[in-house]
């Protein structure tokens, strides 16, 4: 039962099930040269997604139909962070300094020799910046010369230390695309880094969106799959209204009943994952909050609180346009969005019209006992 993996990444590995119509989707307009923002809730799989791309740009023929070699450069933002902004460009000089070299590319300054140390201040971007530019230059020619690809993980980051000019002069280096910058960049992040897209300025307002959230029905069920031997319909369907089909809640879920191999209650496997439940929930709280401390209910509260009550006041569902009558609050389109891909909310088809649905019972319970705290 090893393939209930959910404390770690899975995008490289052979239990990483669903998200393949958004993945070759992604890829395709990676292909193209298009920015992207990849958003979702905590531990929605954001990182393993990424993974998986990943391993696709490196699995893709060479020289095929005129598209050369991209290489994938993965940065975790979290990793690399440092205040010092000679530090932060040093550490992501030297990743992609090893994505180049394992790929038999330049990795040295023609004039300086394999220089990585830059100037304090705001001096270091511009000095990046030119030493990327002349290495990418020496590099053109070669007979390992390729194309590359950013991944930069974790964006939520600029916004929560306020870099919003380093995260902007990151988001344009895709304009160099004929020189020395990368074919495309893919940010991810969750709220925060949604939000900033949405403002008018902002450099990430030409970046397609790509919104994670709850496993589709088909997804959710390949994942329970190995548990089909042992458990009856109605034990399935109590795991799905339990965990709402998010990613996680649900890999962690089946872990539990896998190791109690079917003998003993959902109540039994939900108790042992309380603790890391608990967490999550917690870290949902923050995405949700983002600090600002409201934890009162009805119509006078913050407007995703506000949705996601009504939500839960209306099992069946509510239509957008309802939601925004009934609040008295207008637009909440970017407010269910945010529920949407943090997987606490769930769209479907009602005759022509949208149904927004929150059956996530698990965090439906934790969120009522919250607001009361």
């Amino acid at each position: 039962m090893s393939n209930f993996v959910y404390d770690e990444p899975v995008g490289e590995k052979q239990c990483f099930v669903g998200r393949q119509k958004q993945v070759r989707t992604i890829l395709d307009q990676i292909l193209h040269r298009r920015n992207l923002v990849l958003c979702g809730g905590p531990k929605t799989g954001r990182t393993s997604m990424l993974e998986k791309l990943m391993l696709m740009l490196k699995a893709l023929p060479e020289n095929t139909e005129s598209q050369r070699k991209i290489i994938p450069i993965y940065v975790n933002l979290s990793e690399i962070f440092d205040s010092r902004l000679n530090v932060f460009f040093e550490k992501l000089w030297k990743i992609i300094q090893e994505a180049f070299s394992s790929e038999g590319l330049l990795v040295a300054h023609p004039e300086h020799g394999p220089r990585v140390k830059f100037s304090h201040g705001k001096e270091a971007l511009s000095e990046f910046e030119s030493h990327l530019q002349e290495v990418r230059d020496a590099q053109q020619g070669t007979k390992s010369w390729s194309s590359y690809t950013l991944f930069f993980d974790d964006a939520d980051l600029f916004i929560q230390q306020n870099l919003i000019e380093l995260l902007t002069s990151l988001s344009r280096w895709s304009d160099f695309k004929d020189t020395w910058g990368p074919q495309s960049i893919v940010f991810t992040g969750g709220r925060r880094i949604r939000d900033y897209s949405l403002e008018p300025g902002s450099p990430l307002k030409y970046f397609r969106p790509h919104f994670l959230g709850a496993l589709k029905i088909d997804e959710f069920m390949a994942i329970l799959k190995p548990l089909n031997r042992f458990l009856s319909e109605p034990q399935l369907d109590a795991i799905e209204a339990a965990s709402g089909r998010h990613p996680y809640v649900t890999q962690r879920i089946c872990a539990e009943i896998a190791q109690l191999e079917g003998n003993d209650t959902l109540d039994k496997a939900l108790d042992n994952a309380a603790g890391d439940l608990q967490s999550l929930f917690e870290c949902l709280w923050e995405e949700f909050d983002l600090g600002r401390g409201i934890t009162y209910k009805g119509v006078y509260a913050a407007p995703e609180h506000a949705l996601m009550q009504l939500m839960q006041e209306n099992m069946t569902g509510v239509e957008l346009a309802w939601a925004e009558d009934e609040l008295s609050i207008s637009p909440l389109k970017e407010y269910m969005e945010f529920l949407e891909f943090a997987g606490l909310a769930e769209r479907g088809l009602s005759g022509n019209a949208y149904l927004y649905s929150a059956k996530f019972d698990l965090w439906n319970y934790w969120y009522q006992q919250r607001l009361i705290l």
